[in-house]
């Protein structure tokens, strides 16, 4: 296991295709290159967490919820090693949307 893994589709076997990353970097560079990547992409919605809550309302639950599922998400994709179950942690929060969002959920659940 390692950047990628061939049951994943994640970023990184997309980017494969045309770049072979494994050959131009090593693991280590790898590793901080997929680190930076995942906290980059967790960035906007944490940011807009932030600004819910220094607002103080009660829609700062729901924002919590959205952050919640934007960044699991993006830990999915851009992580360094993905495994197949992987997506079952992006799936815990985006149930917590089920009211919300209840088609986009469903749609993402099936």
């Amino acid at each position: 296991r390692g950047l990628y893994e061939d049951k994943v589709a994640n970023v990184w076997c997309a980017v494969n295709v045309a770049i072979k990353l494994r050959s131009l970097f090593t693991t280590h560079t790898l590793v901080r290159l997929a680190t930076s990547v995942t906290a980059l992409a967790c960035l906007p919605a944490c940011g807009h967490l932030f600004y819910a809550l220094k607002r103080t309302s009660i829609a700062s639950i729901t924002v919590l919820k959205y952050c919640l599922v934007n960044t699991s998400l993006a830990f999915f994709l851009f992580s360094f090693q993905v495994h197949e179950k992987t997506i079952l942690v992006p799936l815990t929060p985006a149930l917590l949307l089920i009211h919300e969002e209840e088609q986009a959920v469903n749609w993402f659940v099936q």
